[in-house]
């Protein structure tokens, strides 16, 4: 059950806070490598700067496949469990979520900027962006939408939530793979929060849901978002603030009566036998 036979660590919490720490940190400096071959691929053999360097990220996440196969061996899980397709409600929910994260986003990731703005008479908002043709734009899309999603939500939900449940309680197993999914993308910034609140959102949509489909589509769709938009400054005029607010409130109602219909249901019987059994091992604990 432990990565890299870690026998001397007794106590078997510590031993899978290693374990974790160690993966995370061999899966990183893996995507290291990757990243330097291929900038000398590109500089010595293609003779090019890589104006559009993210396009080729999939061969990074590729060159993590060895090490997610091994530890899944390791840990005792099951790549093939949790696959079950989500209904159309929940991919409806999804996208209203995503949306409104990303509207608030200016606001919870850089609440300085955003107020100082605001008071010159701007907003912050992200506003849909022209997409360059051509192969290298399209493979960055594939980057970000497909391979990110897939390989992040296997490492950091299927493998490492799941891992650390075995020993934590469902909060703190929940909360651990949310900072190291925040720290592996290296942002300690505002936008680094967003990603700690990415990183729970996605969390928590896989254990309710009890399928892996679910974050990976729901990170899909965050970086679809993110890839089709861009941050702009606005004058705070009336038009601009009839046509942005609205849909920022919208998605706050939205976001409140959902969390609250989740915790109506969790406290009037919903819970399932897991998240009782993460109940008690957080009073326990």
């Amino acid at each position: 059950m432990t990565f890299l036979n870690i026998h001397k660590i007794e106590n078997e919490r510590t031993r899978s806070i290693v374990n974790v720490v160690l993966f995370v940190a061999v899966c990183f400096f893996a995507q290291a490598v990757s990243t330097l071959l291929i900038a000398g691929f590109g500089h010595f053999i293609l003779q090019t700067d890589f104006t559009n360097f993210y396009a080729f990220t999939f061969v990074a996440y590729l060159f993590q496949l060895p090490i997610i196969l091994f530890v899944t061996k390791k840990w005792n899980i099951d790549l093939r469990s949790d696959i079950k397709p989500i209904n159309l409600k929940i991919v409806l929910i999804l996208i209203s979520v995503s949306i409104t994260i990303f509207l608030l986003n200016p606001i919870i990731s850089e609440p300085i900027r955003y107020f100082t703005h605001l008071v010159d008479g701007q907003i912050v908002v992200f506003l849909p962006r022209r997409i360059d043709s051509g192969i290298l734009p399209v493979l960055s899309l594939i980057s970000y939408v497909v391979f990110a999603p897939v390989f992040e939500e296997i490492v950091f939900r299927k493998m490492i939530f799941n891992y650390l449940r075995r020993s934590f309680s469902i909060p703190f197993a929940i909360a651990i793979s949310s900072i190291l999914f925040a720290l592996v993308h290296m942002q300690f910034s505002g936008t680094g929060f967003m990603k700690l609140i990415y990183g729970v959102a996605f969390c928590i949509a896989y254990y309710k849901t009890k399928t892996i489909i679910t974050p990976i589509v729901f990170h899909a769709i965050v970086n679809i978002i993110a890839q089709l938009t861009r941050e702009h400054v606005i004058d705070a005029t009336a038009i601009n603030i009839s046509r942005y607010f609205p849909f920022l409130l919208l998605g706050i109602l939205f976001l409140f009566f959902l969390i609250k219909g989740l915790y109506k249901q969790t406290k009037c019987g919903g819970k399932s036998d897991e998240a009782i059994e993460g109940f008690e091992n957080k009073m326990n604990s």
